[in-house]
């Protein structure tokens, strides 16, 4: 969840969101300071885990109360760390970065400036999925762990697959505030991903290109594939395989020289969103973006975008005052559950 940005975006548009959040202060400071509860419920949930088993998943077991506790919130926040192996309690370092403030990292994935181990509950995206059921949109930003998490959730019966997953591109222009370069180990990694995804029917991709589609909460359908194409252009999974964000060809990324940003503008990294199934013209008409549910979450946020468009509603809101505003009105509205120790 880090600062929330995506996630108050999602609710806005009426969509019931699980976030993730391992670094507690990020919660304390968006969730607690703001009034919402605190919901102990790692025992319970540890508990779950330990006796789930994906191949005898049973389609109903949201029907059993136990189960329902933290079911009913249009936002469910989860203080956890993505791993790969989940169901037990692991170390994270929180990670002091020029660009984010804090971030945090499953311990061993990353080693630069990086302190403050804690424990938090582990988990994997598959057994999110299988306890809060099946997602329209993944959103997939966890810091190192992309990878542990897609496959977590290609694992899972094709009935449970998210109909689109995004993520963030491990291949872009090193930085020296970044620091590091993908190597080639990093590009094998990216491939077999694409190639994990793709067996799998995701077939359609996107790259949402940060120096020019950078607004938290897009959706598949907002994006325009290297930021100029037409909304309905999707391309296939080779393509991507390739090229990665588009700059440049995947086998240059050993090579490129370090260079300074100053801005996102700059950059050259991206987010990929891979959609299940081919994309053409005429299903992208048919289909277009998900009607969203209404929510008690949307009708709290709703007013203050009231007849103005998407993007100067977002910049709207995008104020510390605006946010306190937002976070205020969703932990008074009974709209969130927190899971944490």
């Amino acid at each position: 969840m880090h600062h929330g940005e995506d996630t108050v975006a999602y609710l806005r548009r009426g969509f019931r969101v699980v976030a993730i959040e391992a670094n507690p202060s990020h919660i304390d400071f968006k969730v607690r300071k703001h009034g919402c509860p605190r919901t102990r419920l790692l025992d319970s949930y540890m508990q779950w885990l330990h006796n789930l088993s994906i191949p005898h998943w049973d389609p109903d077991w949201r029907l059993n109360p136990d189960h329902q506790s933290d079911h009913q919130s249009d936002l469910t926040v989860i203080n956890a760390a993505v791993t790969p192996h989940g169901g037990s309690n692991t170390t994270v370092v929180l990670c002091k970065n020029g660009v984010n403030g804090v971030s945090s990292h499953v311990l061993g994935a990353e080693k630069e400036t990086c302190d403050r181990p804690i424990e938090v509950l582990s988990l994997t995206c598959g057994e999110l999925i299988l306890r809060y059921g099946r997602p329209w949109f993944v959103k997939i930003d966890v810091e190192g762990m992309e990878n542990a998490c897609i496959e977590s959730i290609l694992a899972l019966p094709t009935s449970l697959l998210p109909e689109t997953i995004a993520f963030e591109s491990p291949l872009r222009a090193p930085t020296p505030q970044r620091g590091w370069t993908c190597s080639g180990a990093c590009i094998a990694a990216f491939v077999h991903i694409v190639d994990a995804m793709n067996a799998r029917g995701y077939s359609s991709w996107k790259r949402q290109w940060w120096r020019m589609q950078s607004r938290p909460g897009m959706l598949p359908d907002e994006v325009k594939d290297k930021g100029s194409a037409g909304l309905e252009t999707w391309v296939k999974a080779d393509e991507v395989k390739a090229t990665a964000c588009g700059f440049f060809n995947v086998s240059q990324y050993t090579s490129l020289k370090k260079r300074w940003i100053s801005h996102i503008s700059e950059s050259t990294g991206c987010d990929l969103h891979a959609r299940l199934g081919p994309r053409t013209t005429s299903a992208e008409s048919s289909s277009g973006a998900r009607a969203p549910v209404t929510t008690i979450a949307s009708q709290l946020l709703h007013p203050r975008c009231s007849g103005v468009p998407l993007e100067r509603c977002h910049t709207t809101l995008n104020s510390t005052y605006a946010s306190q505003y937002e976070w205020n009105r969703l932990c008074h509205g009974g709209v969130v559950t927190v899971v944490t120790k």
